[in-house]
């Protein structure tokens, strides 16, 4: 009884074929922000360029986010292998300064959205961690709960 391997241990498949299909959250670890009352939330791409096809809920900013999981009816049956994230920061409009250039006499900038960073991320490149709450971790990283366990990048991992 003893003798038998544990159940827990991760092992890639081999094919290594992990999907976004597998994807079940996706929680940002030490994210750094220049304002500390605004929340965080990410958006989902299939290329740099495109526009997205999921968008998380905001979460208030603190050193560990945890989104919802995510709901996707696109997801299910996707086979892609790689997705973009972009993490943005969200202000209240009253507390977004606005842009020199988007200074318009009369009308007020109420876009408070800011592009905190972007990941390209190829599922298979991820490698697992024990635990969610990994404690040597860069800033910025953010760790994905997929089928099988958490993984994450390996340059983030100090």
């Amino acid at each position: 009884m003893f003798d038998r391997p544990r159940c827990r241990d991760w092992s890639p498949l081999s094919t290594q074929q992990l999907r976004l299909r597998s994807l079940i959250q996706i929680s940002g670890h030490n994210i750094v922000t220049d304002h500390p009352k605004c929340s965080v939330y990410f958006t989902l791409h299939t290329t740099t360029m495109s526009a997205p096809f999921y968008t998380s809920e905001p979460q208030d900013i603190h050193s560990n986010i945890i989104w919802p999981e995510i709901n996707c009816p696109t997801m299910v049956k996707s086979s892609l292998r790689c997705v973009c994230v972009r993490v943005w920061q969200h202000r209240p409009p009253e507390e977004s300064p606005p842009a020199a250039a988007d200074l318009v006499e009369g009308e007020e900038h109420t876009e408070g959205d800011t592009q905190l960073f972007l990941w390209g991320v190829y599922f298979s490149g991820l490698v697992p961690l024990t635990r969610r709450s990994e404690k040597r971790l860069k800033a910025n990283t953010l760790v994905f709960q997929m089928h099988g366990g958490f993984f994450t990048s390996a340059e983030n991992i100090l």
